[in-house]
């Protein structure tokens, strides 16, 4: 204890049920004076001697316990209450003022308590394991491709052999291979380009080979004309054959009917060449059918 400057620590235990009703055994750990009796205050700490942790009641009521055991006459009693194994240095569970008048402020600091034994900690939830969904079979397709160019004039055939589902949109394309003078590059243009529905397992079409329209576009991205004969001269070649391909893509819009049975991803598809489905490579047929180019 400090009075005019002097401090005398002690320990006082008192049991506070025997003087007033309703309060908790508590010990003194330390008090203080600080200035002189006309405007002084008076600080007091206190460990509250408890084996579960008290109510905001029993706290409240044993720290007016304590300010009225011959505490009464400081205009400015301030009292810190700590519980067993707290820090005695450090923030108190419950912190009260007093004047001549009473209870002035009391504020229970529950942080002070954190990492102490009388912390109350949520009850971690147990997980339940995941239902595991039952594993589609991931089953085999195959794609089959058939390219025969007619007897008379430019059209081909092209017949597509299946088991992918009923209603699967493929993409069918026809394209000319291209060089580019000073560029090593192959190029394609594009004859024709289709997305089909498998119907029975198959896919039929007949389309007429017109090189015209991507040559005179590739042409006049170029800069020049359709009546230019210098245009021909862009070109280092220009292959004689066309090539064919079928192609099963997880980026073409597929029906729902479809989607659940193969995946959003390809999830269930398997087979040749179908290790490479994914990150937008597609499963792809090709053939070379002879047709010259013609402008």
């Amino acid at each position: 204890m400090i009075v005019n400057g002097m401090r005398t620590a002690f320990l006082i235990s008192l049991s506070a049920s025997a003087l007033f009703a309703d309060t908790l055994s508590y010990t003194i750990i330390d008090q203080q004076v600080l200035g002189n009796f006309v405007s002084s205050k008076f600080i007091m700490k206190a460990l509250v001697n408890v084996e579960e942790l008290p109510s905001g009641s029993n706290m409240k009521t044993t720290a007016e316990a304590i300010w009225k055991d011959g505490n009464t006459l400081w205009n400015n009693f301030t009292l810190f209450l700590y519980l067993p194994g707290m820090n005695h240095e450090g923030a108190a569970y419950c912190f009260c003022e007093f004047s001549h008048g009473g209870l002035q402020k009391y504020e229970v600091q529950k942080f002070a308590i954190k990492g102490t034994r009388w912390e109350k900690k949520k009850p971690q939830k147990v997980k339940k394991p995941a239902k595991k969904k039952a594993e589609k079979p991931v089953l085999v397709y195959t794609l089959s491709l058939q390219v025969k160019k007619m007897t008379e004039g430019r059209s081909v055939d092209i017949l597509v052999l299946t088991n992918f589902p009923e209603g699967t949109n493929l993409q069918l394309k026809v394209a000319r291979p291209f060089f580019q003078r000073e560029k090593d590059e192959e190029f394609f243009g594009i004859l024709q380009e289709e997305t089909c529905a498998v119907k029975e397992g198959r896919i039929d079409r007949r389309y007429t080979i017109d090189d015209s329209k991507w040559y005179y576009k590739t042409v006049n991205q170029k800069g020049g004309t359709k009546r230019s004969e210098e245009c021909f001269t862009k070109f280092k070649s220009i292959s004689p054959r066309i090539k064919v391909s079928v192609a099963y893509s997880p980026e073409i819009p597929q029906p729902d009917s479809v989607s659940r049975i193969l995946g959003p991803n390809a999830d269930y598809v398997a087979g040749k060449d179908t290790g490479k489905i994914g990150y937008g490579k597609p499963y792809i047929v090709e053939k070379y059918i002879e047709v010259h180019f013609t402008r």
